[in-house]
């Protein structure tokens, strides 16, 4: 059986690779590292990330943006994390199909 390289879905889930530096600062801060910690947090409690990156963004200086600004915001990184990751997982699902078929020992 051929094994599937794992690092297109780690690249494809690395926050660096989707968002911009300063966006990847704000999450990491959070505990944030990877695109599925992002789809999974902006479901679970979007509001208080949305009021945490508002206050983030004054503390380091950045344009001051409305909390729903914010809230929006954060649904299009959730919504970028998931095509990266769906990419990644069809690519790694076309790998497989191209992996020789494992021999049964019937042929």
């Amino acid at each position: 059986i051929q094994e599937i390289d794992p690092s297109p879905l780690e690249e494809r889930g690395s926050l660096k690779n989707i968002l911009r530096p300063w966006q990847v600062q704000f999450l990491e801060s959070l505990g944030i590292k990877t695109a599925e910690q992002l789809i999974i947090s902006e479901k679970k409690d979007p509001k208080n990330i949305a009021r945490q990156m508002k206050s983030w963004r004054e503390e380091h200086h950045l344009v001051k943006a409305r909390t729903k600004k914010c809230h929006m915001a954060l649904h299009i990184w959730a919504r970028s994390a998931k095509v990266a990751l769906g990419s990644a997982c069809i690519e790694a699902g076309e790998q497989s199909k191209n992996a020789p078929a494992y021999p049964t020992g019937a042929e």
